[in-house]
């Protein structure tokens, strides 16, 4: 029963945040708009859903650290695990987030990235990386937050993928502070997190977006932690200062992530 609720729910939010919107995309077209406006636009439309997402699923949220939540222009810098990070760190702060091709090309997920105004980057091929850097390094001088998973890809929770570290260089090039987050899945319906029930959340390997989807329904409660550390400056006159804050951020984000159990 309580499956069949959510579904229902979630089907509700989703028809629900595709018109509204749809209806900010076309007048976004109607208008002369900058686009620094849509994008913190679109970011508060989806915090907005992300909190019923959020409620909805059984995502219980313990925040450590949400007084450096208040930054504007900041790259928030996170470990990924599950499609569901993004829909928690948006239910908390209004964030843009960059995010590969791939899920660009994902059905439904990819349809969903695009209205939240997700940035796309294709990581394979360095023709455009510093374009791109470039444009992340503008959206944070317009002051909007953004999201970086520097691991270029989910893992399966047994331990932190290393961070590849050119789009710190936005952060430096736009004067702009790194804010780390480490995201922990604890708890499943009050058991740990482990390499048996893990994949009722994690989103990894060959995974499909709608198996995962009705995966975690099944899940009552969902017991997430986030740890957000203080701001660290880019403004120090460095030298190769982006690989600087790469490995600082790897560090705070390593010393405070939970493997699962095996």
């Amino acid at each position: 029963m309580l499956k069949f609720r959510r579904v229902i729910l979630l089907i509700f939010l989703f028809i629900a945040y595709f018109f509204t919107a749809s209806f900010f995309e076309l007048y976004f077209s109607l208008t002369n708009k900058a686009e620094s406006f849509r994008q913190k636009r679109r970011a508060k439309h989806s915090t907005f859903y992300a909190k019923g997402i959020v409620k909805i699923i059984g995502f219980k949220v313990n925040i450590v650290g949400g007084e450096h939540l208040n930054k504007k222009g900041a790259l928030f810098v996170s470990n990924h695990l599950s499609f569901w990070d993004i829909a928690i760190l948006s239910s908390f702060n209004e964030l843009s987030y960059i995010t590969s091709v791939e899920v660009e090309k994902t059905l439904f997920l990819g349809w969903i990235a695009k209205l939240s105004g997700c940035q796309f980057i294709e990581r394979r091929k360095k023709d455009f990386l510093n374009q791109e850097i470039l444009s992340l390094a503008d959206a944070l001088t317009q002051n909007q937050n953004v999201v970086l998973f520097p691991e270029g890809t989910t893992g399966n929770g047994s331990t932190l993928l290393p961070f590849k570290r050119s789009f710190f260089k936005a952060a430096v090039y736009a004067q702009k502070p790194i804010v780390s987050l480490c995201i922990n899945y604890l708890k499943l319906d009050n058991v740990p997190v482990n390499s048996q029930n893990r994949d009722l959340l994690f989103y990894y390997g060959d995974h499909r977006f709608f198996n995962q989807l009705i995966a975690v329904l099944s899940i009552k409660i969902t017991n997430v932690e986030v740890v957000v550390f203080p701001p660290i400056s880019s403004k120090q006159k460095e030298e190769n200062m982006h690989k600087h804050l790469c490995e600082e951020s790897f560090r705070l984000i390593h010393n405070r992530f939970v493997p699962i159990e095996v």
